[in-house]
């Protein structure tokens, strides 16, 4: 399989594997902040899943072009839900009053990506030098794509990046630098993603960051673990 489907093959597993350890901890906690979290990431790994897919039939280039073409239209709207799951997580800890307006905004934006995606269909092909594939997005989607990582990915970094500078204590300090910096990363790979072009080592960079980023979000959420301490953290604080 080709470079490009191995990687988003691993972005895969990272993130259903931390989407479903934060669903585990939902059912103990019924934190509805970490259930946002959850759905965001598995719907993350579900878009992930579907443009891996496709590369089965990268020694037929027609075939995954078209393949990987509807591929994207099928796993955009889980990608914008991601987005939109996203931004509700430091909407609810800092900013409650933008928590539904970005929620809805991203849905809003998503639509008109992906009917932007259906008028003018891109033409996904493998680089056989580099097994590196090129989607050649529309620059509209590639902007969209934008736009709603900023609202979320974005926002995301940003707030976790202020518990870090706040808290005091060890552990909650450490989670809120992996979860900012991760977040961050996410979402420099995802834009760039989109307006890559032709260029092949933008598209290395862009799923480089991708899965750097996902690695980070493992490390902070499922690898890096509190002490025990009695009385217990309020588990809301010790993974924002």
């Amino acid at each position: 399989m080709p470079l490009t489907g191995i990687i988003t093959l691993i972005d895969t597993l990272f993130l259903f594997t931390i989407g479903f350890n934060l669903l585990s901890t939902y059912k103990k906690t019924r934190q509805i902040t970490v259930l946002h979290l959850a759905l965001s990431l598995i719907m993350f790994a579900i878009f992930t899943a579907s443009l891996a897919l496709p590369h089965i039939y990268w020694k037929n280039p027609e075939q995954f072009m078209v393949w990987a073409h509807w591929a994207l239209i099928l796993g955009f709207p889980f990608l914008y839900l991601h987005m939109a799951l996203a931004s509700l997580v430091p909407s609810a800890l800092k900013y409650p009053s933008l928590k539904w307006p970005l929620f809805f905004g991203i849905l809003l934006i998503g639509a008109i990506a992906i009917v932007v995606l259906i008028l003018y269909p891109d033409s996904p092909y493998i680089d056989q030098e580099t097994g590196i594939t090129l989607y050649r997005d529309n620059p509209i989607v590639g902007v969209f794509g934008g736009v709603g990582s900023l609202s979320s990915l974005g926002f995301f970094f940003f707030i976790f990046l202020l518990e870090f500078f706040k808290n005091k204590n060890e552990f909650l300090k450490k989670r809120s630098l992996l979860l900012s910096i991760g977040a961050l990363i996410l979402f420099l790979g995802g834009p760039i993603h989109g307006v890559a072009g032709t260029l092949v080592p933008i598209y290395i960079m862009a799923d480089a960051f991708i899965l750097i980023g996902s690695i980070m979000l493992w490390v902070g959420i499922v690898v890096l673990k509190p002490k025990p301490v009695a009385p217990a953290i309020d588990f809301d604080k010790q993974w924002c």
